[in-house]
């Protein structure tokens, strides 16, 4: 499966990734917490998900820690529901991987818990 996230596709027109997306049968995935951006992506009908990281977040404005970020998360995965939501642990502590990933998953039915490379170079 190929994916392609929107900053792949910065100097690009909707047309052209739509078809581009028709004809290769690939999926998208937005990276991004930007509530305005993903739903453009989603009204293309061009969204196969979203994947988002507290670097995103806090680029595209989140605040308020883990609170604002299950905030941004939840309201992200509502509008993207059915399709999967990607949200990023922040340690690399096994212990604390596995409480945040617990805490995490139960934000909405359709999030996937991510961990960092450092962590699984650990593991």
């Amino acid at each position: 499966m190929t994916v392609l996230t929107v900053k792949d596709t910065v100097n690009t027109n909707k047309d052209s990734i739509i078809h581009f997306v028709i004809f290769t049968c690939m999926k998208i995935f937005i990276d991004s917490a930007d509530v305005k951006e993903i739903e453009k992506y989603v009204s293309w009908g061009i969204c196969d998900g979203v994947t988002t990281n507290p670097s995103i977040c806090l680029k595209s404005g989140v605040t308020g820690g883990e609170e604002g970020m299950k905030q941004r998360s939840v309201e992200i995965a509502r509008l993207i529901a059915p399709q999967p939501l990607s949200v990023e642990v922040t340690s690399d502590n096994l212990d604390e991987v596995f409480a945040q990933a617990r805490k995490y998953n139960t934000w909405a039915d359709n999030i996937s818990v991510k961990v960092t490379d450092e962590f699984m170079k650990a593991v």
